[in-house]
């Protein structure tokens, strides 16, 4: 039963299908699953993320941090599933930050970065690289050295970013570093191409070097 208002008002927390009511026999009390403002001829299903575990409800709560709830009209909120993340309202797991996925969470790949509940894993800016797997933010893409810049997205090694033009990388051994990428000397021509390095320096016509290895 409801506790009437008056002849044609009853309380929050119940509902009645026939409208005015004679007497409080014909109130009914708000399911489990639902919620019931004042005067309503019909409960209200919860939505997604909100659950009513007590019959007489005037409104639903909200799952709490940890558990979630995809349908609507229940009675209760599901455990978030293990390694995944349910902030409060969930309505479904999310995979959490490091990792992405929908049902399944993968580690976050090199050359990416994957917020709390990424889908799919974000691509490193060109210009920049991730050489770590599960990193969770775009801080974690390392800008390339000065004057160097990667030719794609989601590079993932040092090695990858290569001089702009009008530079070359004065390094003879790359393994393991970046390049230094220093200004092209007069009687080269280096003004057209990414990615010259001491080895690959071209010349200007009328002049020569003593070897690839030198910058004389």
């Amino acid at each position: 039963s409801c506790a009437m208002l008056n002849f044609w008002s009853f309380a929050a927390g119940t509902y009645s299908p026939l409208g005015g009511l004679a007497n409080t026999s014909q109130c009914l009390t708000c399911p489990l699953g639902h919620s019931c403002l004042a005067n309503v001829s019909w409960p209200s299903k919860c939505a997604k993320g909100y659950f009513a575990d007590q019959q007489g409800r005037s409104s639903c709560q909200q799952c709490s941090e940890g558990k979630y709830q995809e349908r609507m009209g229940q009675s209760g909120c599901t455990n978030c599933l293990t390694n995944q993340f349910c902030p409060p309202g969930s309505t479904m797991t999310q995979c959490q930050a490091g990792t992405f996925g929908l049902l399944n969470c993968s580690r976050c790949p090199k050359g990416h970065y994957c917020g709390a509940g990424s889908a799919l894993p974000y691509k490193c800016r060109v210009g920049t690289y991730n050489p770590y797997e599960g990193q969770e933010n775009e801080e974690a893409c390392q800008l390339c050295p000065s004057h160097a810049v990667t030719l794609q997205e989601s590079s993932a090694h040092i090695e990858d970013c290569i001089c702009l033009e009008l530079f070359y990388d004065i390094r003879i051994n790359l393994t393991g570093l970046g390049p230094d990428c220093r200004d092209c000397l007069t009687g080269t021509d280096c003004q057209h191409s990414k990615g010259i390095t001491r080895y690959t320096l071209p010349l200007s016509v009328g002049y020569y070097r003593h070897s690839t290895r030198s910058t004389d």
